[in-house]
């Protein structure tokens, strides 16, 4: 990652956030092919894979059926804000609550009559999302930092030539 020198920190410290009682969110918001989830991917690639799961989807149910531990202490990576769609409510629940719970109904094996069971998924957890909206829903919003990647001219200047000196022997 080229310069974004705040951002890298700010990222990083999210990261390392993981591992409190109250752990940090992030929100890396700019336009298309700016950056965003190449930054997401330098911050995730200095944790190690245990501690991050990373999605570019997740659906409304999915978090409540991980094991009871799984998220405790983890970093939950989306690649894009849309890529959460309905889990948004789990997510900011994880967040705040450091927990998320539900009720659904089974058939008992044994007697063939439904009952109620109970499931809860553990925090806390970090979360880093990525996303090109220039809006985000006020509730989503409030539970995170928020970083823009530079975009300027400048910047997109000093890239191409870290890329250009990538290519060459030296």
């Amino acid at each position: 990652v080229t310069g974004e020198q705040t951002n890298k920190r700010v990222g990083y410290l999210v990261a390392v956030s993981r591992k409190l009682a109250d752990p940090l969110s992030l929100l890396i918001q700019s336009r298309s092919a700016a950056g965003k989830s190449t930054l997401q991917d330098a911050v995730l690639s200095l944790v190690p894979d245990e501690n991050y799961v990373q999605y570019t989807r997740i659906t409304d149910q999915a978090l409540f059926y991980k094991e009871k531990d799984a998220l405790v202490h983890k970093i939950i990576a989306v690649e894009e804000e849309v890529g959460k769609g309905g889990a948004a409510y789990s997510i900011r629940n994880m967040h705040s609550a450091k927990k998320i719970n539900f009720a659904s109904t089974e058939k008992d094996p044994a007697t063939g009559e439904m009952r109620t069971k109970d499931r809860e998924v553990k925090g806390p957890a970090a979360v880093m999302i990525t996303t090109t909206a220039p809006d985000v829903e006020g509730e989503t919003a409030s539970r995170f930092i928020f970083l823009t990647v530079d975009e300027s001219a400048e910047m997109t200047e000093a890239i191409h030539a870290k890329q250009r000196e990538a290519e060459t022997l030296e």
